[in-house]
């Protein structure tokens, strides 16, 4: 990855949780102006911090995130 060669921080903002949980190392999650996790994608689904991340990420596909995941680290 172009980021790990140069040192650099990335950050990608995005309303789709699913884009964030598949693209990023660690991904915060804000609910009225303020962080309420910020987390690994597997820590953010299997842990949710509250209410709120768990309603966000209840209906996602935790298997097939993990394919997806898994594929684009062997792309990059």
């Amino acid at each position: 990855d172009i980021h790990k060669k140069l040192g650099l921080t990335i950050l990608f903002i995005t309303h789709s949780i699913e884009e964030a949980l598949m693209l990023g190392t660690r991904v915060g999650v804000f609910e009225d102006h303020r962080i309420v996790q910020c987390d690994r994608p597997e820590v953010l689904l299997e842990a949710p911090a509250d209410e709120f991340v768990a309603e966000l990420v209840k209906g996602i596909d935790r298997l097939g995130m993990s394919e997806q995941r898994g594929r684009r680290e062997q792309i990059l």
